[in-house]
């Protein structure tokens, strides 16, 4: 925990010029949960032009098991072959509300991003929700996602580079080795009753967050939010890692990566720590321009399930 309690330290020095008035605004987030059957949900209401709901299951592209793409072929099903909202009526619900919908594929995590203005999001979060937390696969559309799936140019989210090389480094499962994970080439094997089966068991209520944030109607979201319940609980066990730990592997270009271990467990340290990542990136800069050499850098926390490192 000693780099946990410099990036507070860090956070608090950085803070003191803070005028009165900013420093006693209120910044808090109600958690609500009926069951462990339940999703989490998170609002955090601000006065805003926009109002967004993020969609966070806690599964991925190592969840495929090998059948690699399942993941993002289950995601475009809730999407385009999902009989409790069909995609030309939520397609048509965005255009009229100039609203957008965001979808991405992690290792670990499958999320939804909807933003939209405050006046339009209440219905249009209850229409995605209603997809995405109590889908009705139709086999008759199911072609159709797998050909949105194919033609997906980009179906691994590419901002976990840094997660995939460590996990395939530090890691003995074989599924972060898979050279295929979250490919998406050979999906068109997959069979409706897969889908359905995932759909149920893992891409469900019981995994999902849900993060509310802008102006919304509170009340409402709860009230649909504990409607939804079910699927098994994913969990990961955190990793037993002998350290120090030194490895070189084959690449197309030179990498080095020197990662630190660390325990997060609460929003306040992860925020600390992506202080502290913006603060170091900082200096790295200055010491790569004082050295006038060609350079690309990073400083950030790798935030996953399977691993917390700097």
């Amino acid at each position: 925990m000693r780099l946990t309690r410099l990036a507070l330290l860090l956070c608090v020095l950085c803070c003191p010029g803070l005028s009165p008035v900013a420093r006693a605004a209120p910044f808090e987030v109600e958690t609500f949960r009926p069951s462990p059957q339940h999703p989490v949900l998170l609002l955090a209401p601000r006065e805003s032009s926009r109002s967004t709901l993020t969609v966070v299951f806690d599964v991925g592209a190592v969840d495929d098991n090998f059948e690699n793409g399942l993941t993002r072929v289950s995601q475009y099903a809730l999407l385009h072959a999902n009989a409790r909202a069909t995609y030309e009526k939520l397609t048509l619900a965005l255009y009229k509300s100039a609203a957008t919908l965001e979808m991405r594929t992690g290792v670990h995590e499958s999320r939804f991003t909807l933003t939209a203005p405050p006046e339009d999001f209440d219905a249009l979060a209850r229409l995605l929700l209603t997809s995405l937390l109590s889908p009705r696969l139709d086999a008759r559309r199911f072609k159709a996602a797998l050909e949105r799936t194919v033609r997906d140019p980009q179906a691994l989210d590419t901002d976990n580079t840094v997660e995939r090389l460590l996990t395939s480094a530090l890691l003995e499962d074989s599924r972060y080795r898979d050279p295929n994970l979250g490919s998406v080439e050979k999906v068109s094997d997959l069979e409706p009753v897969q889908v359905r089966q995932y759909l149920s068991n893992w891409l469900a209520p019981c995994n999902a967050t849900l993060i509310a944030t802008g102006r919304f109607d509170a009340q409402a979201l709860r009230a649909l939010v504990a409607e939804f319940q079910g699927g098994i609980a994913r969990r990961i066990d955190p990793p037993k890692l002998q350290l120090p730990f030194d490895r070189e592997a084959p690449a197309e270009r030179e990498v080095r990566v020197l990662a630190y271990p660390i325990r997060l467990e609460t929003a306040r340290q992860a925020a600390a720590a992506r202080v502290l990542a913006s603060l170091l990136e900082e200096r790295l800069y200055n010491r790569f321009r004082a050295a006038g050499v060609g350079y690309g850098f990073a400083s950030e926390p790798v935030l996953s399930p399977a691993l917390d490192v700097f």
